[in-house]
């Protein structure tokens, strides 16, 4: 050994700090891109929800409420061609999407659905809540289930 041992360790440590630190880098830009994605999904999804219910469980309003929900995904650039083919890929994905009616099913709609007026006071079907406490307890036949909440 010479008289200084600590002789290039400084170029080891250079040699081993920018690659962790630009591999630091880049796994915090993309959690944060996964973030956002999954942000963009859940507000698909809800919207898909939303459109469900607005729309007596129709499937072709809830796959039309996630494509548009989608579109950001798969939208890359700033003009509307770009818009166009984002939305064409979304309503591909949308099409293939699984959607399950868990709750209301369609039944279940057919059952308790009221004449109510929406938002833009235009008569609609709906299942309402403000009077949930006062409905029937008893099992429906065409659904099997009661629109009772306790």
């Amino acid at each position: 050994m010479g008289q200084y041992p600590e002789t290039g360790a400084s170029a080891v440590e250079f040699a081993i700090a920018p690659p962790a630190l630009i591999l630091a880098l880049l796994g915090t830009f993309q959690a944060a891109l996964l973030y956002q994605a999954r942000a963009q999904l859940e507000i698909a999804a809800q919207e898909a929800v939303r459109a469900g219910a607005l729309h007596g469980a129709s499937m072709e309003a809830m796959r039309a409420a996630l494509a548009r929900g989608l579109t950001p995904l798969y939208t890359h650039g700033r003009d509307l061609r770009a818009l166009g083919k984002g939305h064409a890929a979304a309503q591909v994905v949308a099409g293939q999407a699984d959607i399950r009616i868990l709750n209301s099913t369609r039944e279940a709609f057919a059952d308790f659905a009221e004449q109510t007026r929406d938002s833009s006071c235009q008569w609609v079907k709906a299942i309402t809540v403000d009077h949930l406490g006062y409905r029937q307890a008893s099992l429906d036949s065409g659904s099997g289930l009661n629109d009772y909440y306790d």
